[in-house]
């Protein structure tokens, strides 16, 4: 299962997801999609997953109060934002060792993943977004590799790692 978490917004590129998605399914006939979050673009969301087909492999589950359960039960998270601020969502599937696939997108994903941590794609790519989710389910090394280094990333978002931090930065 591939899991997205946001509010459903044109920012957050969820209709790019839902695209790449479908050439996934085509691929990985067992896929399923999860995106959790509201917003005004649930109708146009539901629509395009009609329009391919998608509608039991597609799960729209509206606001979670704990996404936690979701993120748990998934192989990778997929950030399909065109612009984004920090990102704590990547931080907290990191947590529980999902490898992550994002746009390059300005903000921070690009910061928190380097290439080294997680994937990242040009945005708006729907081909890149597929294929390094075909390359990502179909490659257990890379996904058991990529699972590791999330694990390892997430500690330096740590509140007692980013404290030190920011208390380091403080006697620049």
């Amino acid at each position: 299962m591939k899991i997205n978490i946001g509010k459903l917004a044109e920012q957050k590129g969820q209709i790019y997801l839902i695209e790449a998605f479908k050439k996934v399914k085509d691929k990985i006939k067992d896929s399923k999609l999860v995106i959790i979050g509201e917003g005004d673009l649930r109708s146009l969301l539901e629509k395009k997953i009609k329009e391919l087909g998608l509608e039991n492999d597609v799960i729209l589950t509206g606001y979670q109060t704990n996404p936690y359960k979701y993120l748990k039960n998934s192989k990778i998270f997929v950030l399909s934002s065109i612009f984004e601020g920090f990102g704590n969502v990547i931080i907290e599937a990191m947590h529980f060792g999902l490898p992550v696939i994002s746009y390059e997108c300005p903000g921070g994903p690009k910061e928190i993943l380097k290439n080294e941590f997680g994937v990242l794609v040009p945005p708006k790519d729907v081909d890149a977004l597929a294929n390094a989710m075909i390359e990502m389910l179909e490659n257990q090394e890379k996904q058991k590799h990529y699972s590791n280094m999330s694990k390892k990333r997430a500690l330096d978002y740590d509140c007692k790692n980013y404290a030190k931090t920011l208390i380091s930065l403080k006697s620049l």
